[in-house]
């Protein structure tokens, strides 16, 4: 038996026949294929074999009379290991899923939380922006009101235009560059 509960079984046989009793075009055959100086034969060897290949997670029945012949009881012990095999294969194949499942909560999980963080602090960012904008309003309406210089309202008025256009431009969820990223490459490979 050899491994993986391949067997096999290899039988040679030879048959002996009269030339003379071939049928006419085989001899007609045999005579085209030998030499040109080889005299007919009177004998034909003809070989045969057979070879016999199974796969089975248990011996074929002649081998475990065999084995029962050598060994009593071996029978029982192979039935015993194949059974244990495939109950651990099985408890194997069961952790395996269940290991599965408990990375793919946790990957849920860690998603979940990322999303809560991000809206979070995208709510915080927008509170601050919001502050810093009423600031710099009220600042440049004080500097108006209290008849200041013109060079510090309109430095007040350009610190005001540029952190509005920083909040806004910096400002931008991961998904929203995604989509228009994605939205951005098909028009890019029309052009091309």
């Amino acid at each position: 038996m050899t491994k993986k509960g391949h067997a096999s079984n290899e039988s040679s046989q030879s048959l002996n026949i009269d030339f003379k009793n071939l049928p006419p075009e085989l001899q007609e055959k045999l005579l085209q294929q030998a030499p040109p100086h080889h005299k007919p034969p009177r004998t034909v060897h003809f070989g045969m074999e057979q070879q016999v290949t199974r796969s089975a997670p248990l011996p074929h029945p002649d081998e475990l009379q065999g084995y029962e012949q050598i060994l009593p009881g071996a029978f029982e012990r192979i039935l015993k290991l194949h059974e244990d095999t495939s109950r651990g294969k099985l408890e194997l194949f069961g952790k395996e899923l269940d290991n599965k499942r408990f990375i793919c909560e946790k990957n849920f999980e860690l998603a979940e939380f990322d999303l809560l963080h991000s809206t979070k602090s995208e709510r915080r960012g927008q509170w601050m922006a919001l502050l810093v904008a009423l600031s710099i309003i009220f600042l440049i309406g004080f500097a108006i009101y209290s008849h200041a210089a013109w060079e510090i309202t309109a430095c007040l008025a350009a610190v005001f235009g540029g952190s509005i256009a920083t909040i806004f431009l910096t400002n931008r969820t991961p998904s929203k560059k995604n989509s228009e990223e994605k939205n951005n490459m098909p028009s890019e490979k029309e052009e091309r």
